[in-house]
């Protein structure tokens, strides 16, 4: 329970359903009850809907100041009313306030408890009832509640350890447009498609001297140790990367993300964060990389405020926009780790989401990877290398795709007979509708390929 002597500095979200229903049901207007404006106040909005109670009634009473100067929390300069474009900018404007050493020498900045910001908010000496404001939002943070119940853990204790790799870059256009990244609504999961380090992407990317210097830049990167690398903080930076948009993949995940964001400034690179995980384009995530980036997913849902039980599909993105897509899910590219890889990062994010709303505290221990096995001592990583690699008559390589229908035949026919039987060739007859492909294995065994159908073929 939140108490007088509670610190107000970033106490906690109250529920966005609160939040909303709250104003609209004081007539509030409706700018003031949105998901961004909530969003913009991150850990602070408990304190900021009772800051909006007594300024305007719950953005309802604009006789202070007018409705179009939006400025519901009434922020003053020497007297005069400030004006802002929007409600969103507003809400910003009175967090940027509140911790603002530099006004009024941190009148708010220099205090610490609920007491003690109220009796600067509203001081008795210039004929407020300080105790009234005091009892008033205490009784108001309680009644309305805090997300996971707790106002001492805040999203960022639970962002996964990292370790700083600035990028530079030295001008607008270096495959970034500088902009306001926030909302953050996501995290967009890419392969790096070779091998590396941290402090060697970091290289990679930079200006000048970089060889992708004026073509690429992410978030994050996770490196096979599960060592998540830093190249800039999303939430603390001006530049849009171009890491996640392009040509667009309109498919189930795809089209409902790009619709709601393609028409806005940076589209879906503004508003999803992109981290990079070093693999081939044919291996497996290694276990530590699945905990990291499982870890960073929860970090990225809870700071978007998601509740435990609906931040894959969010009601506050409507519904059908997915938090946590594959690069290739929204735009057209062959980034894309495994679905295999991509659940057990879901099952560690959920599992941490969890404990966080839970109250669960950083130093608990980590919940488990799941590992997918195929059968007792054979999971993915290692089915994938008794499958192999061949390069076909066509000179593509071929390897094992746990969602391809020839490697879901070559897992059954392993299952069945206990044997895994190593890829030789891929041989092509025939074009277009009439190209059949026969993938041959050790042992005499063999799948052909051909019209969309796969059939198993033995030879005597």
């Amino acid at each position: 329970m939140v108490t007088r002597n509670t610190s107000w500095r970033g106490l906690g979200k109250v529920p966005y359903e609160t939040w909303r229903d709250v104003i609209l049901g004081a007539g509030g207007l409706p700018e003031y009850a949105a998901y961004e404006v909530w969003l913009a106040l991150g850990d602070d909005s408990a304190l900021a809907l009772q800051q909006l109670r007594e300024e305007s009634s719950f953005a309802s009473d604009f006789e202070a100041i007018p409705a179009d100067w939006w400025n519901a929390w009434n922020l003053q300069i020497d007297g005069v009313g400030i004006k802002n474009r929007n409600a969103v900018e507003a809400a910003k404007a009175w967090r940027s306030r509140v911790y603002d050493p530099s006004y009024k020498n941190g009148v708010y900045a220099n205090t610490d408890t609920i007491e003690e910001f109220f009796n600067a908010y509203a001081p008795e000496w210039d004929n407020n009832d300080t105790e009234a404001y005091i009892r008033e939002s205490v009784d108001g943070i309680n009644t309305f509640g805090l997300l996971g119940g707790s106002p001492v853990a805040t999203a960022d204790s639970i962002k996964p350890k990292f370790t700083s790799a600035p990028v530079t870059k030295q001008r607008d256009g270096q495959v970034f447009n500088y902009g306001t990244r926030s909302p953050i609504v996501g995290l967009v999961i890419h392969e790096t498609q070779g091998r590396g380090t941290g402090p060697g992407y970091q290289a990679f990317f930079s200006c000048p001297g970089g060889e992708r210097c004026n073509d690429a830049l992410v978030d994050w990167l996770i490196d096979r140790d599960g060592v998540l690398w830093e190249y800039q903080d999303p939430y603390d930076t001006n530049r849009i990367p171009w890491a996640s948009g392009g040509a667009e993949n309109n498919g189930a995940i795809g089209k409902p993300i790009n619709a709601k964001y393609r028409g806005s400034f940076g589209g879906v690179n503004k508003v999803y964060a992109a981290v990079e995980m070093v693999k081939t384009d044919t291996e497996a995530l290694t276990k530590a990389q699945i905990t990291t980036a499982g870890k960073l997913l929860a970090f990225v849902a809870a700071k978007a405020g998601y509740p435990a039980n609906d931040w894959q599909y969010p009601d506050a993105l409507g519904g059908n926009v997915y938090t946590a897509p594959h690069h290739s899910d929204i735009s057209q590219t062959s980034c894309r780790i495994s679905d295999s890889d991509k659940n057990a990062i879901i099952a560690v994010a959920q599992k941490s989401i969890d404990a966080f709303y839970a109250g669960v505290t950083p130093g608990d221990p980590e919940p488990e990877v799941p590992v997918d096995e195929i059968v007792p001592g054979v999971d993915l990583a290692i089915a994938k290398r008794f499958f192999g690699i061949a390069k076909g008559e066509d000179n593509l390589s071929y390897s094992y795709d746990p969602n391809g229908p020839v490697s879901k035949m070559w897992t059954e026919r392993a299952k069945e007979t206990g044997v895994w039987p190593k890829l030789l060739n891929v041989w092509l007859y025939g074009a277009g509708a009439n190209l059949r492909k026969y993938f041959v294995f050790e042992g005499g065994y063999a799948i052909l390929a051909s019209g969309g159908s796969v059939k198993e073929l033995e030879q005597p």
